[in-house]
């Protein structure tokens, strides 16, 4: 099962015009480090849109645990404090169809009572759609720690076991509320972060491979 990695948008992030959105490697990748600023003093530990930056222990962490599909370039980031030099570029290598693991998504329940009626009503929206991916021919299961969708605008993917290590080792308890420093959500909800909604993406999905 997969959830969505959530980098966070810094509207002051000004960086270098990429875009590592595709999920395709680069042959040949920027010199070191690229230069950013933002008006942040402590920039959360993802950040960016189309070209994710990580913060270097969210970066080896996942290394750690086996994901090979991330290439990175250091960037030297320019805050008000300090010019920093633990975020890297990412270019997150390797997508994976909604159809491969779209049909285990968790039951609607789990979610807090006020985000059950979007959940719901994104899962009846795209009720046909589900239908056509469960009578097509299956396809591999998808293993990769962590990837680009294949649909919409290819948000970033985190595999949900992988999830649940990074929430336990980046987010923490704080004056009886958990400071989210590294964010993730359900698919479903996919449209307040890429514009896109979840029915639009399994649509995609069920449309005839080629």
């Amino acid at each position: 099962m997969y959830d969505l990695l959530l980098p966070r948008h810094v509207r002051s992030l000004e960086f270098a015009a990429l875009d590592w959105s595709t999920g395709r490697p680069l042959d040949r990748l920027p010199a070191a480090p690229i230069e950013a600023s933002c008006a942040l003093a402590d920039p959360p530990l993802l950040l960016g849109a189309s070209t994710p930056l990580f913060h270097r222990s969210v970066l080896d962490f996942l290394r750690g645990l086996g994901a090979g599909n991330l290439q990175s370039v250091q960037v030297a980031l320019r805050t008000p404090v300090a010019v920093l030099d633990d975020w890297h570029a990412v270019n997150v290598v390797g997508t994976i169809p909604l159809a491969s693991f779209v049909l285990e998504l968790p039951p609607v329940g789990i979610f807090a009572l006020r985000r059950q009626p979007a959940a719901r009503a994104a899962m009846a929206a795209s009720a046909a759609s589900a239908a056509a991916i469960a009578r097509a021919a299956p396809l591999p299961r998808p293993t990769a720690l962590v990837a680009r969708l294949a649909e919409g605008r290819h948000p970033l993917l985190i595999r949900s076991d992988v999830m649940a290590q990074l929430d336990a080792r980046f987010n923490r308890e704080g004056n009886g509320a958990t400071v989210h420093r590294v964010r993730f959500d359900d698919l479903r909800f996919c449209d307040l972060y890429t514009g896109v909604r979840f029915e639009a993406l399994m649509a995609e999905a069920a449309a005839p491979r080629t």
